[in-house]
């Protein structure tokens, strides 16, 4: 999980399903900070199973255990550039990071 992983190429992913996921307001979104912010514009990519470019090549920030935000970010990022027969512990994780992790992040808001 540590390294560039912004540097992968994406792959053909599965999205995963979450027919829960919060949709923040535009100002909500505006106020996140960087890695929360990139967290959930990634858990909407692997959603809908499209990177943007623009997504795909954004740094994350250094992963370190205090900052489990980021490496909630690696975990999705590195997903989406597994090709599909090499995702079941990615995909087991980003599962648990869509539908788990980040509403626990948002209802702490």
């Amino acid at each position: 999980m540590q390294g560039k992983v912004w540097e992968r190429p994406t792959a053909d992913f599965s999205p995963i399903s979450c027919s829960d996921f919060p949709i923040l307001p535009d100002d909500t979104i505006r106020d996140l900070n960087t890695d929360c912010r990139y967290l959930y514009e990634m858990c909407h990519a692997v959603i809908n199973g499209h990177v943007p470019e623009s997504l795909s090549v954004r740094r994350i920030g250094s992963l370190n255990l205090a900052r489990w935000l980021t490496a909630a970010a690696r975990v999705l990022r590195i997903y989406t550039s597994c090709p599909k027969e090499n995702v079941i512990g990615a995909e087991f994780l980003s599962i648990f990071v869509i539908r788990v992790y980040f509403k626990v992040c948002v209802d702490s808001m």
